[in-house]
């Protein structure tokens, strides 16, 4: 698994490929659309926990209409802070393996185009609805997320990618990377 250099500058680019800043050695992009790095440490973005809102003229797996209706906390409306995400129900161990199946093809995508990691995003989705007329709805909580990322993290392992999750500071370094695995 390759690991990712510490001291190289970042730059993040979800939204679309676009020229680096001289010095840049690390970039994160989109599973879908992004290219990884001649020269460079590649990371590959997959919203893991929550839908991409569907968007017109482009048909991606990870869009709410596309995911399988059973997972999608339609009930829940869209996330407050990004709207037309919706939360991914990783409630019970079907669900969660029902969605790692679905998201393979993404990270078999990651690995394909030649990325040397995949960022999983929204680990905290569980808490999304907090101080909200929906607040204790989500129907799973930081246990059942961390299920999910080990799980997913496995998927990433077995296919030569590192893992990584910018949310959730509050698991720690040592459950990170002891219980689900990132690296």
């Amino acid at each position: 698994v390759p690991t990712l250099p510490v001291d190289e500058p970042f730059d993040y680019q979800i939204g679309g490929d676009y020229d680096l800043a001289p010095g840049v050695g690390v970039v994160s992009r989109d599973w879908f659309s992004g290219e990884p790095l001649e020269d460079g440490y590649s990371i590959c973005y997959v919203n893991a926990f929550q839908t991409q809102d569907d968007e017109d003229g482009v048909d991606r797996p990870d869009e709410r209409s596309n995911w399988p209706a059973e997972l999608v906390l339609s009930e829940l409306g869209d996330d407050p802070e990004w709207g037309g995400e919706y939360l991914v129900d990783i409630s019970t161990a079907e669900h969660r393996a029902a969605a790692a199946d679905h998201l393979e093809p993404m990270i078999e995508t990651c690995a394909t185009k030649g990325f040397d990691a995949v960022e999983f995003d929204n680990l905290d989705s569980w808490t999304r609805f907090d101080d909200t007329d929906l607040e204790g709805e989500v129907p799973f909580g930081q246990d059942e997320a961390v299920a999910f990322a080990t799980l997913i993290v496995a998927e990433a392992h077995s296919l030569g990618l590192a893992a990584g999750q910018k949310n959730t500071p509050q698991l720690g370094a040592e459950a990170s990377l002891e219980i689900v695995g990132f690296d």
